[in-house]
């Protein structure tokens, strides 16, 4: 980015930036086809950004200097190659780019030249982005077709059709087949995992997600890990295990990953998110276990700010369930919750507070112990909760127990925003 500063300026550096983010949302809203993870739009933004910026230059007369297609503006292609976007759909998403990019640099002679220059400007700006369109759609096209001959006779891709043949339920398949391609036994236990970073550099991370995910699997006893990578910063995988594991096992991460420790309100430094399905066997289970990690993956991402970095579905199943449809769960907490149902950090203490109360059969020395505070806080704080609630307690307890709970998990996702002044001011 330094060099285009000393080209251009850091103003029109900006500017484009700004105009690549911007054609990279057009492109996501007209293709959806490139989106499904933020990762995913981060990659394509980081193209469109490199693709405005090295238009920019060469519209300053330094074709010298730099490249037609950046290796940022050609990153996607691998990975869309993997994803089953065909080379049309590409082209397309270059020629809305192309329009979205004629359109600001239009927009920005209106605003910078004079009239008498700006027609001719207009009119040389228009040819020179073609040509660099043109130039950009063949490199784009030839990195695509490569990247797609060696994709398609590569041992990845034959995994990568096998496993989508083992997720498709009405779909049989030869187990046997299936041993041999994925080098990786059906008939064991089976944990699945889905593992994904979050940030902007997630073309560095592809080999950090897979290290993550096997020591992981490794360390909760899996003597055999099946990898595969989906795109977008994606990454499912799968550990064997030898006999059936007992019902109360939970994995630790091995000591030397960089995780703090297990599941709860943990950070992990490089951003990494793991959504764990239980252990099933056979190649039924290989499914129904991916199926859960993937119904804790979608929870995980209704609240991306979450510090949680692990989170296993037999944690959550019962949210999973009650947020399939998320608009009526939304409206049940609401509705259970009345004034209570804010965001404000009192009304979070006071939710928290009852819902330790209730979890404890509304033992305040129960609830005092676990939140460590003093028993009389605990009783204040409920008093004030039926308050909001406008009711006590006992009615309809496990009502309110399940939308406590609920708003716990999933926090804003459920609540009212925002937050009203009483539950700011008054706890």
């Amino acid at each position: 980015m330094a060099w285009v500063n000393h080209q251009v300026g850091s103003d029109a550096v900006a500017w484009a930036s700004q105009v690549g983010w911007d054609m990279a949302m057009t492109i996501m809203e007209e293709l959806p086809q490139f989106g499904g993870t933020d990762e995913a739009f981060t990659v394509l933004r980081m193209g469109t950004e490199s693709t405005t910026l090295t238009a920019l230059v060469l519209l300053f007369g330094r074709d010298d200097v730099v490249d037609v297609a950046s290796p940022d503006a050609l990153r996607g292609v691998d990975d869309w190659v993997r994803r089953g976007i065909g080379v049309d759909v590409i082209l397309r998403g270059v020629r809305l780019g192309h329009a979205g990019m004629s359109a600001a640099f239009f927009a920005a002679c209106e605003t910078w030249i004079p009239a008498p220059q700006r027609t001719e400007a207009m009119r040389e700006i228009s040819s020179q982005l073609f040509r660099f369109i043109d130039a950009f759609s063949a490199l784009m096209s030839q990195r695509y077709l490569t990247e797609h001959d060696r994709w398609v006779t590569s041992t990845a891709a034959a995994r990568h059709d096998m496993v989508h043949e083992l997720l498709a339920s009405d779909h049989h398949v030869d187990l046997a087949a299936a041993v041999k391609v994925l080098a990786y036994d059906l008939t064991r236990w089976h944990v699945a995992v889905i593992a994904w970073e979050v940030g902007e550099d997630v073309h560095h991370r592809a080999s950090g997600l897979q290290r993550a995910a096997s020591d992981l699997l490794r360390g909760m006893g899996c003597t055999a890990t099946l990898l595969v990578p989906v795109g977008g910063g994606l990454l499912w995988a799968w550990g064997s295990l030898r006999a059936s594991p007992c019902a109360d096992d939970h994995a630790d991460p091995p000591a030397h990953q960089p995780l703090t420790t297990r599941g709860g309100d943990s950070p992990s430094p490089r951003g990494l998110r793991i959504a764990m399905g239980t252990p099933q066997r056979g190649a039924s289970g290989f499914r129904r276990s991916h199926l859960q990690a993937r119904a804790a993956h979608d929870l995980m991402r209704l609240r991306p700010t979450r510090a949680d970095w692990l989170v296993r579905y037999d944690e959550v199943d019962v949210a999973s369930l009650l947020i399939q449809d998320l608009e009526r769960a939304r409206d049940f907490v609401r509705a259970e919750l009345g004034s209570l149902a804010g965001t404000g950090v009192q009304l979070v203490d006071l939710r928290r507070t009852l819902l330790v109360y209730l979890d404890e059969q509304n033992s305040p020395n129960a609830a005092a112990r676990q939140l460590h505070v003093a028993r009389n806080t605990v009783s204040y704080r409920v008093n004030r909760a039926e308050e909001f609630l406008g009711r006590p307690v006992s009615v309809r307890r496990r009502h309110l127990h399940v939308a406590l709970w609920l708003a716990e998990l999933m926090g804003a996702v459920v609540l009212h925003e925002p937050a009203t002044k009483d539950g700011e001011e008054h706890p």
